[in-house]
């Protein structure tokens, strides 16, 4: 299961990898999270600082979000 996951986690990087690429190449701005704080990337490299991204405690009802936790949803009807 852990190669598993691993394998997902690397093709899930290299997939933002070329999105970033491609995006790049075709003069769009990509918006990400750097040191703390959301940026902005412009097509002429650019670097825009927009705000600090606050790191807060996440929760589901009363369970607690976590690294391997299933979360079922329902469709609503």
């Amino acid at each position: 299961m852990n190669k598993e996951i691993a394998k997902l986690a690397n093709l899930a990087k290299e997939s933002a990898r070329i999105a970033i690429r491609e995006s790049k190449v075709l003069g769009l701005t990509i918006t990400s999270v750097k040191g703390g704080f959301l940026v902005r990337q412009h097509a002429d490299g650019t670097i825009e600082k927009l705000e600090p991204v606050a790191r807060k405690n996440r929760f589901i009802g009363n369970q607690k979000i976590k690294k391997g936790l299933v979360i079922h949803a329902k469709k609503e009807a």
